[in-house]
């Protein structure tokens, strides 16, 4: 398959508390007037009855009545402290578990900060930096166990590098791929955590290739720190990703997935959209239609 641009989607994760059949039509067919084909499912958009399984197999099967694609499910978790990866894991795998009984075979996730060295009382004028052996270690061996169930339920991990947490840029998802060999892990290429980490997008997808198994559309300016105030997600077309560059990268490397929009302008959204998701939609659609060109595909 070749790369289709009209396979775009919008993380849904604006919308919370979706308890009844009828609040997920509603979102799918929103969306679906809107232009878009797929919808990116997270675990806060539903009513947590303590069913996962249940809800998952709800939520695609309304998706898909609406005319709609599920693009994939998404769980974050803390994988990378050692306080919290055992449960953090046993969360994830039962995810995926119940992830597979929908037919989506991909499933998202993202890793937590590093966890910081502990330095003795008597070293007080050390610096207590990131303890990275623990955290690559504890990370290895949590996504290892997800990994070992995703492989046995048909699941594809999509892993995301985020700014703030240990895989964060191209080289630390370098660095994820040489500790973690399985036919289950791939990666999801949001390119607002490369910008922010003055990586080249573009360059980062002809490198990762094949490993690209999911894409975010998200733009981003400014460096790693506080939200707001060194960096944004701003409107996709006002932040630094080539965009041209980037679907040109994703052409030429036969990417053939979804594009799922994630709009995390949260001032933004609070602001001006008054938390409406349907109007965050709309905008991110007219500026995806603009960047990538859409005018030459006639829709």
């Amino acid at each position: 398959m070749a790369f289709d641009p009209s396979m775009i989607a919008f993380n849904a994760f604006w919308w919370e508390a979706l308890d009844s059949e009828d609040k997920i039509a509603s979102v799918c067919e929103s969306l679906a007037k809107l232009g878009y084909r797929g919808v990116e499912w997270k675990e806060t958009c539903f009513g947590g009855n303590g069913d996962m399984t249940q809800e998952l197999r709800t939520a695609a099967r309304i998706t898909r009545a609406s005319g709609l694609d599920v693009t994939d499910f998404v769980i974050l978790r803390n994988l990378v402290d050692p306080a919290h990866a055992a449960k953090s894991t046993e969360d994830v795998c039962n995810f995926v578990r119940a992830a597979a009984q929908t037919g989506v075979k991909l499933v998202n996730t993202a890793p937590a900060p590093a966890v910081t060295r502990s330095v003795p009382a008597e070293e007080w004028w050390v610096a207590a930096g990131p303890d990275w052996a623990t955290s690559w270690g504890t990370l290895e061996q949590s996504l290892g166990e997800v990994l070992k169930v995703a492989e046995s339920e048909g699941i594809v991990i999509v892993f995301e590098a985020a700014a703030g947490t240990l895989v964060h840029d191209y080289y630390s998802t370098r660095e994820l791929l040489r500790r973690l060999d399985s036919p289950s892990l791939a990666i999801t290429m949001d390119p607002s955590h490369y910008v922010l980490h003055d990586n080249d997008a573009a360059w980062a997808i002809r490198q990762l290739g094949t490993e690209i198994r999911h894409v975010h559309l998200k733009d981003a300016i400014g460096h790693p720190g506080t939200l707001g105030r060194d960096f944004l997600f701003p409107i996709l077309g006002e932040g630094g990703v080539d965009w041209n560059e980037f679907f040109c990268a994703l052409n030429d490397t036969g990417y053939s997935g979804w594009l799922s929009v994630e709009f995390e302008s949260f001032k933004y959204m609070h602001e001006v959209l008054a938390g409406d998701g349907v109007e965050a939609a709309r905008l991110s659609m007219r500026s995806y239609r603009a960047l990538a060109g859409f005018r030459c595909f006639g829709i």
